[in-house]
């Protein structure tokens, strides 16, 4: 039997703010709707070409107004080069961050957490070592984050609360 103790310094839980999310927003689950599937001719926004961001207004049916994040699930398939997929509450042409990285020819899928902007979408960019390539991109969301409803969720910055590489 394996026993894990970690010791969380006091404080580090602490919930700061987060720009754009509301204290306390509350997490409601729903079941898994596609809001996106560049496969499907006349999808809005359409196949993603590389570093180039693309706005995705999300339906009210799906997440209604107040709504301040999402999660769900996105997936990439049918790229023409190895890459990474970003999506966030502000257009990225070449973003420093990925949500989901994947070689050529794989078709891959990635759990996200995202806040939407105040217009309730999200920017998605597919970005590959050069200009041109293309992929196919598909979004699930799986729940919504608002100020009423569900479980109350609170955003804390990112702490890592174990390091196997630290001695002691």
């Amino acid at each position: 039997t394996l026993v894990l103790a970690v010791l969380i310094p006091a404080g580090a839980l602490a919930a700061p703010a987060q720009p754009g999310v509301a204290a306390g927003s509350n997490y409601v689950a729903i079941a898994p709707t596609r809001v996106l599937d560049t496969r499907t001719p006349g999808s809005v926004p359409g196949i993603f070409s590389s570093h180039v961001a693309q706005e995705l207004v999300l339906p009210a049916s799906v997440v209604p107004a107040g709504a301040t994040a999402i999660t769900g699930n996105l997936t990439v398939t049918a790229q023409e080069s190895k890459g990474f997929l970003y999506i966030g509450p502000a257009k990225a042409n070449d973003p420093t961050s990925s949500n989901l990285n994947f070689p050529l020819g794989d078709d891959r899928a990635n759990a996200i957490t995202v806040q939407l902007s105040a217009s309730r979408s999200v920017w998605i960019t597919y970005a590959a070592p050069v200009l041109g390539p293309k992929a196919h991109v598909i979004l699930d969301v799986t729940g919504y984050y608002a100020a009423s409803g569900g479980a109350t969720y609170n955003a804390i910055a990112p702490t890592r609360v174990l390091d196997t590489r630290t001695p002691g």
